[in-house]
């Protein structure tokens, strides 16, 4: 009898380190995810403030420079508007983008507490 409830024992035993093993590898997957996504939303939020300005840049065409030989560089009048309207369209966007975040937040925050 004593010898079954050694195995029964030793069996538990295993059965529990296995799962305390999973466990552990479950934990590294899960920490290498969380410092993608962090990675992940880095790249998102530069991609946020940069990408007005490169908008811009193709729909103006970046026609506010002259680069005639007599004269040398030139630059447009309107060459200001180029920074007040990319000044503009990043805060939108960024602006956007944290009111979405928050959005979601609090959608989580609402799940969970049901």
């Amino acid at each position: 009898m004593s010898k079954r409830r050694t195995i029964k024992a030793i069996y538990t035993r295993s059965k529990s380190f296995t799962d305390r093993i999973q466990n552990e590898i479950n934990l590294a997957y899960n920490l290498a995810n969380q410092r993608d996504s962090f990675l992940m939303k880095t790249i998102a939020i530069m991609s946020l403030i940069y990408l007005p300005g490169t908008y811009l840049a193709s729909i103006f065409g970046m026609n506010f420079f002259d680069f005639s030989m007599s004269n040398g560089l030139e630059t447009s009048d309107m060459f200001w508007l180029y920074w007040v309207l990319t000044a503009v369209m990043t805060l939108v966007t960024v602006g956007a983008w944290v009111i979405w975040q928050e959005k979601l937040a609090d959608q989580s925050l609402y799940l969970a507490r049901r």
